[in-house]
């Protein structure tokens, strides 16, 4: 109906559509797992979220530390200050100096061709943009883009050699990120 939203009815016929018939019960089962908001609606986001499964440890740990490299290149470009002291929990990162740090032309869309770099660019900047506070990122915000990323990416080689790329941050060793995450990850 173009609401971006299913109902019971609507989610049964297109699991259906896909030859999954399921009784009753079933059915109630599912709208219940995805439907969030407990709306008796799953909207496209409930859906996506749903369908992600669980991050591994050790990839939350390399987004951690993609994550508080970015804070290093952030609390330099504010002239020397930092937060120490701070945990990633508590940190935002100014989207200015985020998207500086994106490295579009290695966005996999991008080198596939299907999308242009400021079409890449405007994705990541849509996905962050309507944040808790508006020009900032939050570690949730920015482990939540990447629990979508993770989710579409068996391989973890792939997975860090995509991260690597697509981030442009100080060497390990200026900043001393990013080592426990990648040793965990890639032992793996």
């Amino acid at each position: 109906d173009g609401s971006k939203s299913l109902d019971a009815e609507e989610l049964d016929i297109g699991l259906r559509d896909f030859g999954v018939r399921l009784n009753p019960n079933e059915l109630e089962f599912v709208m219940r797992y995805f439907d969030a908001d407990n709306s008796g609606k799953v909207s496209l986001e409930e859906f996506y979220k749903g369908m992600h499964g669980k991050m591994s440890r050790e990839r939350m740990e390399f987004v951690r530390d993609i994550f508080m490299s970015l804070e290093t290149v952030a609390g330099r470009q504010a002239m020397g200050t930092t937060r120490q002291g701070k945990s990633s929990r508590e940190m935002m990162l100014d989207l200015e100096v985020v998207m500086d740090c994106f490295n579009s032309a290695a966005h996999p869309d991008v080198v596939s061709g299907s999308i242009s770099e400021p079409e890449a660019q405007g994705q990541l900047m849509e996905a962050w943009a309507n944040g808790a506070v508006e020009g900032l990122v939050s570690w949730v915000e920015f482990l939540n883009y990447y629990k979508a990323v993770s989710a579409c990416v068996a391989d973890d080689r792939e997975f860090h050699d995509g991260m690597m790329a697509t981030w442009v941050l100080p060497s390990h060793t200026e900043t001393g990120m990013y080592r426990a995450g990648t040793s965990r990850l890639l032992q793996t």
